[in-house]
């Protein structure tokens, strides 16, 4: 409390991890002061008493810099953090870019309404390990619906660890199609009109690189398969950086080698951990086995394989 008010014409970033004396003092701090312009705010591990969460909540509906400036809410495993809480948080930023609610176990799909209805543009999401999401409340957030706006249009999306049924192929496309979807874009077009699915790759050369994913971990999402990896190539082919896609059951080898083969040269990492289906008709056989800037993490012990020793 005591560098907030000390600090606040120059703080422009606050930190805290599991440090258990942050509480209420702290919390009631941010709104004591008049001066700070704070752009980021991430609490992680941290224990709230229904007094420090009242007194956070009070910095969100009434702060001017909450409401203006803050582009970066980071609120993971913290205990007592509920969809009403957040709800009250996420009512009034219009600057906010960045969010991460991940390992909080009581939000619930009620959470994605309010992200949804919040007049934030998101543009990072990370809903990690939240195991009360289910696959309606995700569509439901990613659908283009024209009486709400648009949905996130995200360059990075983090949904993995989730229940092990949330996230479905039309998720990932739904997904997909936001990131690269026209903010000028007409509300009667939807980003599936746009780039027609059912056209091959190349359709995307005329697609600006400044729409898409660049970052999206699925891990654990026991219901996709591979026409998600035929949905990002398409959508997202151009901008895809990284991947995570261990301890996802239903790609095959066939799969992965179309999306590898197709993805753009900016493409640099997959995690395939857990993918023991994978093997070297995979590993030995896509396009860019010889590119030193692509990584795949997590490749089981080659089938056919043998050491003398």
């Amino acid at each position: 409390a005591s560098l907030v008010t000390g600090l606040e014409k120059t703080l422009q970033s606050i930190e805290f991890k599991a440090c258990p004396l942050v509480g209420p003092t702290f919390c009631k701090s941010l709104s004591e002061v008049n001066e700070i312009v704070l752009r980021e705010l991430s609490l992680e591990d941290l224990t709230f008493s229904d007094e420090a969460w009242s007194a956070l909540v009070s910095v969100a509906t009434s702060s001017t810099f909450w409401k203006e400036h803050l582009e970066s809410l980071k609120l993971r495993r913290m205990e007592g953090l509920s969809d009403d809480r957040m709800k009250a948080m996420l009512a009034y930023p219009t600057a906010l870019a960045a969010l991460d609610v991940g390992l909080n176990h009581q939000l619930t799909d009620m959470t994605l309404s309010h992200i949804r209805s919040s007049p934030s543009a998101l543009s990072e999401l990370c809903l990690t390990g939240l195991k009360g999401l289910t696959s309606s409340g995700l569509e439901a957030l990613f659908t283009p619906v024209p009486e709400m706006g648009p949905p996130p249009r995200l360059r990075s999306c983090d949904v993995g660890h989730c229940d092990h049924e949330a996230v479905t192929d039309t998720v990932v496309e739904l997904v997909a199609l936001a990131s690269c979807s026209s903010p000028a874009a007409s509300s009667s077009e939807t980003a599936s009109d746009a780039l027609n699915l059912k056209k091959p790759p190349t359709r995307l050369r005329s697609l600006a690189p400044s729409f898409g994913l660049a970052h999206l971990n699925i891990q654990g999402a026991n219901k996709v398969t591979d026409s998600s990896l035929e949905t990002l190539v398409k959508a997202c082919g151009l901008t895809l950086q990284e991947l995570n896609v261990s301890f996802c059951p239903q790609f095959t080898d066939q799969g992965m080698g179309y999306f590898v083969d197709n993805c753009g040269s900016q493409f640099k990492t997959l995690d395939i951990w857990g993918l023991a289906q994978i093997s070297e008709v995979f590993l030995d056989g896509h396009r860019r086995i010889k590119d030193p800037t692509l990584q795949i993490s997590g490749a089981w012990m080659k089938k056919n394989s043998v050491t003398i020793r």
